[in-house]
């Protein structure tokens, strides 16, 4: 209907493999002599393919070895545009962060030669075949804005549960025409880069942090610096092995890992680093950071696994080891954000708030400590239980005194 509103002929519907059989311009081919006859070109590509359908293997060597139809498709639009064509194409939401090799290799590409022109990301279950979150891509061979790319976050655009109003169309339409600063950011290729070439909005959404009186705001990169341990290749040496982070219950003040919990296990070579400082391991998957705290030294050290990062403060008389991690446990600004990949990347991007002096860092701990404490008691209905037994033996004073009087 569209074409017909615009006068464009659309007498030519084809039904074919598109896959086995791209009508667009075949960069991959091996043939020195090309057919500007069949090599297509087009102003515009439009494509919702089946989430997560694997290409048969029988096309697997000809089509580059992409195994998924996504990652097919979108290297075949951007070979098969004009100029100034562009492509909008539906595709499933990992496509901006997943880190498998031939999706960030795609992403390098397209943000490189400024191909990307806009993510949009949308809500889940809006369709009707897949709970799978989507997210819209919209190519652009002649960009408006050359050098950046427009990320919208449209996650939060529910609606009812009925068909037609999953998305709230209306507002999320008028947030991207108005450019939203809540919901629609315009960020540089640069930018890009330094985050791993993740497209995901929520990325580059952060929040600033307000600064209290006496506070002071640290990048978490210029107060620590990673400690990468020591692999060994000897064989049948025993020691203790950390090879995952427990939450500890998720109590901010019991953050420190008792070492002699730990029982020596023989450490298989070139697989564990060995850490011989105090440090602060972080579980490489930021949404369940796990930051704790280990003693170790040269005499008593610890293995790490290769799923572990080991962190040392910079200058331990200026950050309290103990404060810092409470602020990591919770406040949820200073964690990364999940789809970050490298740890240079991830401290780079994560910001606490201390007390100004380590004195004050330590005061701030210690009286966090006694309200966690506190409230954990009242949690527990101890402070009640104190109560009501404080009360009955008041009361039962009092009733001995009066019949002590009697006796008087």
């Amino acid at each position: 209907m569209r074409l017909l509103a615009h006068d464009k002929d659309v007498s030519n519907f084809l039904c074919q493999d598109s896959v086995s059989n791209w009508v667009g311009y075949n960069a991959d081919k091996t043939s020195e002599v090309e057919d500007p006859q069949n090599d297509i070109l087009f102003d515009l590509i439009v494509s919702t393919p089946p989430f997560g359908l694997s290409i048969s293997n029988y096309l697997y060597a000809e089509n580059r070895g992409f195994i998924k139809i996504e990652d097919f498709l979108v290297h075949k639009c951007l070979c098969s545009l004009k100029s100034t064509g562009r492509a909008l194409l539906v595709l499933p939401q990992k496509m901006i962060y997943t880190p498998n090799h031939r999706s960030v290799e795609l992403r390098t590409k397209f943000v490189d030669n400024d191909q990307i022109d806009t993510v949009i990301t949308l809500p889940s279950g809006v369709f009707n075949y897949t709970n799978i979150p989507a997210s819209i891509f919209i190519f652009s061979m002649k960009k408006e804005k050359p050098g950046y790319v427009r990320l919208v976050d449209g996650s939060s655009f529910t609606g009812d549960k009925s068909i037609k109003n999953r998305i709230r169309y209306d507002d999320l339409l008028n947030a991207i025409d108005t450019n939203d600063p809540s919901f629609v950011k315009t960020v540089s290729i640069d930018d890009i880069r330094r985050n791993d070439y993740i497209l995901q909005p929520s990325v580059y959404f952060k929040r600033e942090l307000s600064l209290p009186d006496g506070f002071v705001r640290y990048n978490l990169s210029n107060i620590t610096k990673v400690v990468g341990g020591t692999l060994s290749s000897e064989k049948n040496i025993r020691g203790k092995i950390i090879a995952k982070l427990e939450p500890f219950a998720d109590n901010p003040f019991d953050r420190t890992l008792d070492l002699e919990s730990i029982n020596d296990k023989r450490i298989t070579p070139n697989n564990y680093r060995k850490i011989t400082n105090q440090v602060i391991l972080l579980y490489k998957t930021p949404r369940n950071f796990n930051p704790t705290i280990v003693n170790a030294s040269e005499s008593n050290p610890v293995y790490i696994g290769p799923n572990i990062f080991a962190l040392r403060l910079r200058n331990p008389a200026l950050i309290d080891i103990k404060c810092l991690v409470l602020v990591l446990m919770t406040n949820p600004d200073s964690l990364p954000n999940p789809y970050l990949l490298r740890m240079d990347t991830i401290l780079n991007g994560i910001s606490v708030i201390l007390p100004d002096t380590i004195s004050a860092q330590k005061a701030y701990y210690l009286s966090a400590e006694r309200a966690y404490r506190e409230s954990k008691v009242k949690e527990l209905g101890y402070a009640e239980s104190i109560r009501k037994q404080k009360e009955y033996y008041v009361n039962l004073i009092r009733r001995r005194k009066h019949d002590i009087n009697n006796l008087l």
